[in-house]
Parts: C-alpha cells; structure tokens; sequence
C-alpha cells in the first residue's frame, strides 16, 4: 500500500499537480469570462481535461531534461527521475503520452486555434524555456508565453458588444501575471552569476 501511495505522489510530483491545476482554473477562467452565457459545459470540460495533461506533460518534459541539475540542487534533488524513482524511459512514455493525448483531447472538444495555443506552449515551455532559464534572461519569455496563453482562447472569435468589459477583465490579470513571471525571471538573471545555483553539495 505504501508503495502504491508513493507512486500516486511521485506522479503528482512529475505533472507538478498544483501548478498544473492552477494553469487549468486560469483557462477555464478565461473562457467563461469570454464565452458569458454562450458558454458551452462540454467545451469547458474538454478545455480543462486537454489543458491539464498538455501541462503535465510540458512539466514532466521539464524535469526530464533538467534531470541532472535537479540531482544537485536542495530543492528539487528529491523529484521522481534524479531521484531514481521512476526511470528514465517511463518518464519519457508518461510525459508524451500525456502530451499527445491533451491535444487530442482538445481537438476532439475545442477549438483549432486551442490545439495550436497548446502546442506551443507545450513545446516552448518544454524545448526553450527549459534550457534558457538557466542562463539567458531571455527564458523568461519563453516561459511566461505557456503559463500565461489560457486566458487568450477569446481570440477564436471577433467580440460580442456585452463582451468587451469581460474580455478586459481577462486580458488584465493575465497581462499582470505574465509580467510578473518576466519580472522575477529578468531579475534573477541580473542578480545570479552565469550558471549559479545552490548545489547540494555546496558547504552550508
């Protein structure tokens, strides 16, 4: 039973379930804010389903290639793959697994343009950001594009006239929210030397 348990948390810990949960609620957020009463249950479960596992994956492509820094660093040391609890090619299978199966999710549910969005967001999370962040100030763009891109679906449709206050309330927090994350991401790069991190190793 202990074995099971841990399983179900090193998967949790893999998909990084809460940040995963949370890029959900802003997209499913912002296509009510956008949608109002046209709002359609299905797309909106479709949307949210597709959305978590298209971010999963993009969390679990990113611990992958971060492996062998995360083995030296306190804070993520423990996590599933530089740990060796779960091996490399089963981090690989779930994480393009979840991968093709959230754009699949949302072609069948949503919209064309939300498979695009997603697939991108997965792809420059995984391929740009992750690598970028540790040395370019420039990752930070990369990065702040697929967290912050759910509240952009309403651009699948010109606006309806009661739309438009709604829609701003959309496009502000999330332009607040990315700006934020560029923030944080421009201001480590300036403050840290090229390439430091606190290592497990490092004396205390």
């Amino acid at each position: 039973m202990k074995a099971i348990t841990q399983r179900i948390r090193d998967y949790g810990q893999f998909i990084k379930l809460r940040l995963s949960l949370l890029v959900v609620f802003s997209a499913v957020l912002g296509y009510l804010l956008a949608a109002g009463p046209a709002y359609s249950g299905s797309v909106m479960v479709w949307l949210a389903l597709g959305g978590f596992l298209v971010t999963g994956a993009s969390n679990g492509l990113n611990q992958i290639i971060e492996r062998h820094t995360d083995a030296l660093m306190h804070r993520t040391l423990g996590r599933p793959v530089p740990s060796g609890r779960m091996g490399l090619a089963e981090a690989w299978l779930l994480a393009l697994t979840l991968g093709l199966v959230g754009l699949g999710v949302l072609a069948w549910g949503t919209t064309q343009l939300s498979v695009a969005m997603g697939a991108v967001a997965l792809l420059s999370y995984a391929f740009a950001y992750t690598p970028l962040k540790k040395n370019n100030a420039g990752g930070g763009i990369c990065g702040g594009f697929p967290r912050g891109d759910a509240g952009f679906d309403w651009l699948r449709r010109p606006p309806r006239p009661f739309e438009f206050g709604g829609r701003l309330v959309v496009f502000g927090p999330v332009f607040l929210a990315v700006s934020a994350f560029l923030v944080h991401c421009l201001g480590l790069a300036r403050r840290l030397p090229k390439g430091r991190f606190s290592f497990a190793a490092d004396p205390a």
